[in-house]
């Protein structure tokens, strides 16, 4: 392991340092809300809106368009952004919630989203999906690169 020393304070004619170990791994971690909210934004955009009272998330016209996976996709990404912003508690639903809150119906919305976990895009977790961060850069070839 490499050491490196953090100067943190100097009074009364004393300084303080602290020994940091580094570690090599240290580089391959990241946060867990860390997301790149440009691209987000940029697949999201075209797709859906978010109210800002009251926090609906609407298809855009182009939204309704997309076929059943892709509108579950583009809703999870859409909770995905209200957490980020700090706006709701959690970013994974319900396929109840799913269908509460959009037009979509029982009977596309449960086969849709076990499609979606079959295929590794989504998680569920006590009954709940969510497309996990590290997902964003597949969804970004599925909706901007036309794939």
């Amino acid at each position: 392991m490499e050491n490196k020393f953090l100067l943190i304070d100097f009074k009364n004619s004393v300084l303080i340092i602290i020994l940091i170990m580094a570690d090599p791994l240290d580089k391959i971690f990241t946060p867990d809300r860390e997301v790149d909210s440009q691209l987000l934004s940029d697949i999201l955009f075209p797709f859906v809106k978010i109210n800002s009272e009251d926090l609906s998330i609407f298809f855009t016209n182009l939204g309704n368009k997309l076929p059943i996976n892709k509108k579950l996709i583009i809703f999870l990404l859409a909770k995905k952004a209200l957490y980020i912003k700090g706006k709701v508690e959690l970013e994974s639903v319900t396929p109840n919630d799913i269908i509460d809150q959009t037009d979509l119906k029982s009977g596309s919305v449960h086969p849709g989203l076990k499609q979606l976990r079959d295929k590794n895009l989504v998680i569920v977790k006590d009954g709940r999906y969510f497309i996990p961060n590290y997902q964003i850069n597949e969804m970004k070839n599925l909706f901007l690169e036309g794939k």
